[in-house]
């Protein structure tokens, strides 16, 4: 039987820890809140730009 794994969120961390997990043989879920994954790096700020 394989150990089912949940992960809530989607950032670079979650992903590679994720990634690991699964090549090892578990069952890995990720949660995410938002529509796209990356965490953070979804973000890009510059000066006066912030998206």
């Amino acid at each position: 039987m394989k150990l089912r794994i949940t992960i809530i969120g989607s950032g670079f961390s979650a992903l590679s820890a994720a990634c690991y997990l699964a090549k090892d043989g578990y069952d890995v879920t990720i949660f995410e809140k938002n529509k796209t994954i990356g965490g953070r790096a979804r973000q890009l700020k510059k000066e006066w730009l912030y998206i």
